[in-house]
């Protein structure tokens, strides 16, 4: 994936954007919470007693993010602790990957430097080749053709990152996060990083930007870098409109924001579950093949987000309309299959 190369760095300085926003990321491993079984709460909490902080800045002010659960005897892991403490950290882990990126970790910050060389940054911009930020998005290619229709591009003419959220999932997340990890050499502790990327990316490729780079005659070499070169109407672009469709949900529904970000994901989960013609079917959940959620987003790509909008519209109110219904059902099917992963890697 081509995220943001030298001709992006131009366009958009400061235009990397994080799927779903703090409160998306968050609502969807709310919801994931909530479909879990007490076995798996139990051992996400032994995980989260190995936690992190970070220390970064945010919109110009300081702060720490905190991701340790206090070590206490399993005896005491009582669903009234796990639910009161336990789900609160690991619906605010959902957001550490993204932590990282703007902050230093406490525990980790070494680890994520080794975690970062384990593959080639090959097809990306200079700043996606650190921190792991290429972890999070897989760019299968599409094509913006002159009759301006969308199709598929070839992989082969436009290659993606070998550095991508699904390499993260299947070579790196998925055999160190079991209880006995079959590298050999993973400890304890480092379960909780693992954890904390399970936690995020299952939420990151439910968000159909961070599943294609658009090619065409405006974007002949880099593509769009998932819609952050996709500028639109008032100092805005595709990508970042779409990692505010959580937002744009809760708008359509009636819904008011208010108090924290994970204690309202952790309500708004319990609204959004809580209507059972919402909820996405068995078949779709147990496909738990990350590169498969990259074939769908491409999918939604195409036939939802680069529908009816062109370089430099304000998206139209139909559209805004359309995207939000799509980011809700994409949050919901997210959060099905993130406690479906987990149950399976945590046995």
């Amino acid at each position: 994936m081509r995220r943001v190369g030298i001709i992006g760095l131009l366009v958009l300085a400061s235009a990397q954007a994080w799927a779903w926003g703090d409160l998306g990321h968050q609502t969807v491993s709310a919801i994931a919470w909530r479909r879990m079984d007490q076995a798996t709460k139990v051992k996400i909490a032994q995980i989260l007693m190995r936690g992190d902080s970070v220390d970064g800045q945010r919109n110009n002010e300081t702060y720490t993010q905190k991701l340790v659960v206090p070590t206490i005897p399993e005896s005491l892991l009582t669903t009234q602790f796990l639910d009161e403490f336990v789900q609160l950290v690991f619906v605010q882990s959902s957001t550490w990957p993204d932590e990282i990126k703007r902050g230093k970790s406490h525990n980790f910050d070494t680890f994520i430097d080794e975690l970062n060389s384990i593959f080639p940054h090959d097809h990306i911009g200079e700043t996606e080749k650190t921190r792991c930020k290429s972890w999070h998005y897989l760019d299968l290619p599409i094509v913006l053709n002159a009759d301006g229709t969308i199709t598929e591009g070839k992989i082969e003419q436009y290659p993606y990152s070998p550095s991508s959220a699904v390499s993260a999932m299947n070579e790196v997340v998925k055999p160190r996060l079991t209880p006995i990890p079959n590298d050999g050499k993973t400890t304890p502790d480092k379960r909780a990083v693992y954890l904390f990327f399970a936690n995020h990316i299952v939420g990151d490729l439910h968000q159909p930007l961070h599943c294609v780079s658009l090619y065409g005659t405006q974007f002949p070499k880099l593509g769009d870098a998932g819609g952050n070169l996709f500028t639109l109407k008032g100092n805005s672009n595709l990508h970042r409109i779409w990692d505010s469709g959580i937002e744009q949900a809760l708008r359509d529904g009636g819904i008011e924001r208010k108090g924290s970000n994970t204690n309202f994901a952790i309500e708004l989960a319990g609204k959004w579950i809580a209507k059972s013609d919402e909820q996405p079917r068995i078949a779709q959940v147990e496909k738990q093949d990350p590169m498969r959620w990259v074939v769908e987003g491409r999918d939604l790509a195409i036939s939802v987000a680069y529908q009816g909008i062109k370089m430099g519209d304000a998206p139209s109110p139909e559209y805004l309309t359309k995207m939000g219904a799509t980011s809700k059902s994409q949050a919901i099917l997210a959060g099905y299959r993130l406690a479906d992963y987990l149950k399976n890697q945590l046995k």
